[in-house]
């Protein structure tokens, strides 16, 4: 759905399951050269955090941490980790990520995928719509089997990020950086509460958003993506959900209930996200590593944290670069972790 392509452009993609042709192993991640981290003025919590993706936070306590706003898609050579968050990631205690995809149970995520039993999108959609998803979502890579017993969320999922879903996103490449380094890693929501923010609309509404996604032309898709990740490399994630509500050619009751949904797996998950990681903060050197999207705005993750007296400061940071491979990135961390990585307790 819209606002989902949105959050699969900056909040939370659907974990795609092996079945589906992209989970399990992947393949690149970056590693950035040191450098020390320029931090800018405080930002004022009126100037709504629009601008950046980096940033540190100093808790009315003290204690201070990181934070990465990241975009859940783009290919393997498209983003890499910035290397001013790099430096900070690799001397963290804690990371922090929305989810952990890589501790999820692949059956438990399939399962949380599908519809019922006994309940199939061949009654909901003509032969000429069911021939349309399969050509589309081949043509994107995707290939799961029972194709028609996926909900049609995630299939609007799928179908709006098409081939721009990466086998490593920024997301992933963070968590393997963590794991390699010793950083322990912890998750803000578990799957059934990110699922839960996408089913917030009832499965007849969410038929009706997939619908309007089939009609729409997937070069459209191709090209909102493209906009969308050089919004992201530019630092402008504020208008990185406006991109969605503004271009879409959506009905005004499609636009309804994308509106809807919308409040569910951002607004909604923005409170909740704050409230939980307040006390995380507060144990200082954390490194937290969510969508872009949740941190920008009035109502942003940043905005709520600044109301309650946290400090927050844009560190500026390099344009993003090409990811380099897995295997770079262990072999590096290996060669420099004795020195600068000693192993953190789990």
């Amino acid at each position: 759905m819209p606002s989902s392509a949105g959050a699969s452009g900056v909040a939370a993609s659907a974990p795609r399951t092996a079945e589906s042709g992209a989970a399990g192993g992947r393949v690149s991640a970056g590693v950035p050269a040191a450098a020390k981290p320029h931090v800018a003025a405080k930002e004022a919590p009126s100037a709504g955090f629009d601008t950046g993706t980096f940033w540190r936070i100093t808790t009315p306590d003290g204690a201070r941490a990181h934070v990465l706003g990241t975009i859940h898609l783009g290919r393997p050579d498209d983003l890499a980790v910035p290397h001013q968050a790099w430096e900070q990631l690799r001397q963290a205690r804690r990371l922090v990520v929305e989810l952990a995809q890589d501790t999820l149970d692949a059956r438990q995520v399939a399962k949380l995928q599908r519809l019922p039993a006994a309940q199939s999108m061949a009654r909901h959609l003509s032969r000429d719509e069911q021939g349309r998803l399969l050509q589309r979502l081949n043509r994107a890579g995707v290939r799961p089997a029972a194709l028609l017993h996926f909900k049609p969320w995630v299939l609007t999922q799928w179908l709006q990020v098409g081939d721009m879903q990466p086998a490593m996103s920024l997301d992933d490449q963070v968590v393997l950086l963590a794991r390699l380094g010793g950083v322990p890693v912890s998750s803000l929501e578990s799957v059934q509460e990110q699922f839960a923010a996408f089913e917030c609309i009832d499965t007849a509404e969410q038929v009706i958003l997939l619908k309007e996604t089939l009609a729409t032309r997937e070069e459209f898709f191709t090209q909102l993506n493209q906009d969308m990740l050089a919004l992201y490399r530019n630092q402008r994630v504020g208008e990185l959900v406006d991109q969605i509500e503004r271009r879409f050619p959506i009905s005004p009751s499609g636009r309804a209930i994308e509106a809807r949904s919308t409040a569910c797996t951002i607004a909604r998950r923005n409170l909740r996200f704050a409230e939980r990681l307040r006390p995380l903060l507060g144990a200082g050197d954390v490194f937290v590593a969510i969508g872009a999207a949740h941190l920008c705005g009035h109502n942003g993750v940043l905005a709520q944290l600044a109301q309650g007296g946290y400090l927050i400061e844009r560190v500026p940071v390099d344009e993003p670069a090409a990811a380099t491979s897995a295997a770079t990135t262990a072999a590096t961390i290996a060669d420099t972790r004795a020195a600068t990585m000693p192993e953190n307790p789990r």
